[in-house]
Parts: C-alpha cells; sequence; structure tokens
C-alpha cells in the first residue's frame, strides 16, 4: 500500500481538494468517538482509493500548531510522501499573485534575541542550531527538504523560504527582513515546522504554496486569496489524478 500525508494550515486553502477526495475516493471512518472523518491536528481522516491511502491533516495555523500536529503523526506512521499545501506571501516581486512554488528550504527566520540597539540575532548567528549528522540545520541555519524527498515538479518554480511568527506587514521591518535574509522569496508561518518534523523523521517531504500576497505594506484589498487557492487545488488535485491513474 502507498501511504501519502496531506497537511495544510487551514482547510479554506485546500477545500476544493477535500471535496475531490469526498466525491472520488473512498472515505472509511477514522476511528474518531463522533463517527465523523473530519482532519483534527491530532488525528487526520483517511481516505482511500485502490491501495493508496491519504491522510489529510488540518495542523492549524502557525508554528507551535504545526510542530504539534507533525509530530503527534509522525511518531505514529511513515509515508510514501508528505506533502504541506497552502497560500503564501511573496518577498521577492518578481513572483506572480497566484504563482505556484515549490520550498527547497526554510528557516525560523523570527526566532532569537533582540539587541539593546533593536537588531535582530536569530539562533544560528547566536550558535544554537545544533549541528552534524543527526541535525536537521544546515551551517546557515537553512532546513533543507529531507535527504528522500519527493522529485522536483516540472514547471514549477523552485524558491527558498522564511517562516514566522509575525507575518510582516511595516515597510521598516520588511526592508530590515530582507537585509538579514536576501535570499528568501516566500514567507509562510508553517513551512519550517513541517521540514523540521520530516527532517527529524526521514520523512519524504514536499511543500507547494501558491502567493497569495507581497510582503509589503498590509493592504488586504491587493490580496488575491481566491486565486492562490484556486491554482494550489488544481496542482494538488493533479498530483493525485497521477497517483489514481497508476493504479487504474
Amino acid at each position: 500500500m502507498t501511504r501519502l500525508l496531506l497537511v495544510a494550515a487551514t482547510r479554506a486553502e485546500i477545500e476544493p481538494t477535500v471535496a475531490f477526495l469526498l466525491n472520488a475516493w473512498n472515505s472509511p471512518q477514522s476511528g474518531r468517538t463522533d463517527g465523523t472523518n473530519a482532519p483534527t491536528n491530532q488525528l487526520p481522516a483517511h481516505y482511500q482509493y485502490g491501495d493508496i491511502q491519504l491522510d489529510l491533516l488540518l495542523s492549524g495555523v502557525g508554528l507551535p500548531a504545526t510542530a504539534f500536529a507533525l509530530g503527534h503523526v509522525l511518531a505514529k506512521d511513515q509515508y510514501a510522501l508528505a506533502i504541506q499545501a497552502g497560500i503564501a506571501g511573496a518577498i521577492d516581486k518578481s513572483l506572480k499573485l497566484g504563482q505556484l512554488v515549490q520550498i527547497e528550504s526554510e528557516r525560523f527566520a523570527d526566532l532569537g534575541a533582540e539587541t539593546a540597539d533593536g537588531d535582530f540575532i536569530d539562533l544560528q548567528n547566536m550558535g544554537f542550531l545544533p549541528q552534524g549528522p543527526d541535525s536537521p540545520f544546515e551551517a546557515d541555519g537553512r532546513i533543507l527538504a529531507a535527504p528522500n524527498s519527493a522529485p522536483r515538479l516540472p514547471n514549477v518554480l523552485v524558491c527558498p523560504a522564511i517562516s514566522v511568527n509575525k507575518v510582516h506587514g511595516e515597510e521598516h521591518t520588511i526592508a530590515a527582513l530582507k537585509k538579514r535574509y536576501p535570499q528568501a522569496a516566500i514567507e509562510s508561518m508553517e513551512g519550517a515546522a513541517f521540514f523540521y518534523a520530516c527532517r527529524m523523521r526521514q520523512q519524504s517531504c514536499l511543500q507547494l504554496r501558491a502567493i497569495s500576497n507581497y510582503v509589503e505594506a498590509r493592504d488586504r484589498s491587493k490580496w488575491e486569496i481566491g486565486l492562490a487557492v484556486t491554482k494550489l487545488n488544481e496542482l494538488l488535485i493533479s498530483l493525485l489524478q497521477g497517483y489514481m491513474a497508476a493504479v487504474d
């Protein structure tokens, strides 16, 4: 049996994919006492197509919720592939709203200390990140996708990303962020926790994002969440259809 794990922070981000699963896949009972098959951050929902099982996990928004959810699930199960899918902000303005990207590296961008003059020192520069063959961190503080990760998707741009507890929306802090992490193209609130958990468990993984907004002075009227959700789910459904075709 091929087992897949699909992780999203919120159901809204993957609602079209949930509808596709409910329509085209079998949905056995998840084992919850209320008799439903709704995913939670402790117990995923299960979907079956032939000899493929997909577990759908809604982690909740943010790094702590994602870390808990993945730690709980990956401590019990191993998957052929874990996929995290969601929308994200683009630091790199050459990216287009609605564009799909595959994340190649992550870092915890706001985990560290503030200096006396108001500057920021991340854990890597504080010397607190573990190093060595068992560490998920590279020497520069990045977390790469697990060594046995999925191959890169064709026609999907590969980007480095950062994850934050507070998304940026003010010009001065955005300028400081770009100076501190000049290579970062994408900002999310969950990706680094997903990569961290997968690296710690040597779990093959794939992180997909669709650009819903730019990291700039906050103005939600400029965001394209609907477009991003549509493009993201078109890709997810296409991936699932590829697995389905392999067993038909």
